[in-house]
């Protein structure tokens, strides 16, 4: 039997581990986080995804790579996830802890794609950049009516990661999702949405995680109910096999927005 949202919260609370989890799926940058970075990248180069201030991330787990080329861009960035030990990894990547987990790898391909001649200073630079511009690190609830515990919204874009298809059990949870962080852009506002394909699970460690099966007629079909339009598309298929305990065929990025 599928599990419901209130078992999947639980499920997080009680058994992700963030620092298995980095283990598992960041201890090397391969072709599909590639692919996630590069597409974050580009669609941030437009002109459309720029020109506010405000760049919220929505369900960013322990991680903060997904806003790195956004901190090149955004005087104000603000990093959220439901579970506190996830928020927790972020802050100590912020404070330089020693336990901190080691992102220095994304950095480095950030950098080379910021054209940075010493990708050692880049890496630096980039580091710097981001803790100064990451203003808070909130909780977020998807699927509360007013998902974010900070006061400063609308954001100008949102950002997210690999998150909606795993906190999402059925198809309406997952269409008002969209809607609840809708509702925390602004009007012309962007958002850009990176995620797997056809994935019904992933594993940390040997704890399995579900994930909604979502191809991408039915992703732009809840963008589309959550009051999106001017979608772009890039698709990738499966890349990594070995060493990767999901089922997803093929990555996606999409971007567009809010009407």
């Amino acid at each position: 039997m599928p599990m419901t949202n209130k078992e999947v919260k639980s499920l997080y609370r009680e058994r992700f581990d963030p620092v298995q989890y980095h283990t598992t799926y960041y201890s090397n940058l391969d072709k599909e986080v590639e692919f996630f970075l590069t597409n974050i990248h580009s669609t941030l180069l437009k002109e459309k995804f720029n020109e506010g201030k405000r760049c919220l991330e929505i369900g960013s787990g322990p991680t903060v790579h997904s806003l790195i080329s956004a901190s090149h861009h955004f005087d104000t960035l603000v990093s959220s996830d439901y579970t506190e030990k996830n928020r927790e990894e972020i802050r100590k990547w912020l404070n330089k802890d020693a336990q901190a987990l080691d992102w220095t790898i994304f950095f480095r391909f950030v950098a080379n794609m910021e054209k940075f001649s010493d990708l050692d200073e880049g890496v630096r630079i980039l580091e710097e950049r981001l803790r100064r511009k990451l203003k808070n690190v909130s909780f977020c609830d998807v699927f509360d009516s007013i998902p974010l515990n900070y006061k400063e919204a609308p954001f100008d874009v949102i950002i997210t990661s690999l998150c909606l298809e795993f906190a999402a059990c059925d198809w309406s949870s997952y269409v008002q999702a969209l809607k609840n962080i809708a509702a925390l852009l602004r009007v012309g506002g962007g958002i850009i949405m990176v995620g797997a394909l056809n994935n019904t699970f992933y594993y940390v460690n040997d704890e399995i995680f579900p994930s909604l099966k979502l191809d991408q007629p039915m992703i732009q079909k809840a963008m589309t109910l959550a009051g999106f339009q001017g979608f772009e598309w890039k698709i990738l298929e499966r890349q990594v096999i070995e060493g990767k305990p999901t089922d997803h065929d093929g990555c996606f990025c999409v971007s567009a927005i809010k009407m």
